[in-house]
């Protein structure tokens, strides 16, 4: 096994929003050096657990988590360009799926990774909260990597003020 002092970090991304505050928090970071970045964007598949439902349904639903995933891609190719250009020694992937159970995906594609941290980057107005209290104690829970939940300080005035990490 290398041991090696660079981070490979899984980012969950829920919106567009979400992941401007986790750029944010990840351009602010000079501890140690990124050798590889996952943007990962997760959406609960509804067919999985349903039992019985008419095909109109089905075919709006799949539509629906189509555009969903096309939409989450092309946001996050947007936000690795960003990255790719901020930390040029960096690997900077992207990924979109389906999954049963976000916070088992979220364990499941830090392990496939090898991520030596997952980076949970929460709105610090508390509106959204994808990264609700038991999705993350989930995570924490069983995840073997270690997990960093970040809660940015509001920004008063975002021409001037810089994002600073509460």
């Amino acid at each position: 096994m290398e041991l090696s002092n660079e981070q490979r970090i899984l980012v969950p991304i829920k919106d567009k929003e979400q992941g401007r505050l986790a750029l944010s928090v990840l351009k602010n970071n000079t501890d140690t050096p990124i050798s590889s970045i996952r943007l990962f964007h997760c959406i609960e598949d509804k067919l999985a657990r349903s039992n019985y439902m008419l095909a109109l349904s089905v075919i709006s639903i799949v539509d629906k988590q189509s555009d969903e995933l096309s939409k989450a891609h092309q946001y996050l190719t947007g936000f690795a360009r960003e990255l790719e250009e901020e930390f040029p020694d960096a690997r900077v992937s992207v990924q979109a799926s389906l999954c049963d159970s976000v916070s088992d995906a979220v364990v499941s594609e830090s392990e496939n990774m090898n991520a030596t941290m997952i980076l949970l980057v929460t709105d610090p107005t508390q509106k959204k909260h994808w990264f609700w209290p038991g999705l993350t104690n989930r995570v924490l829970r069983i995840s073997k990597r270690p997990v960093q939940i970040v809660k940015p300080a509001p920004i008063v005035n975002d021409l001037t003020t810089p994002l600073m990490v509460a």
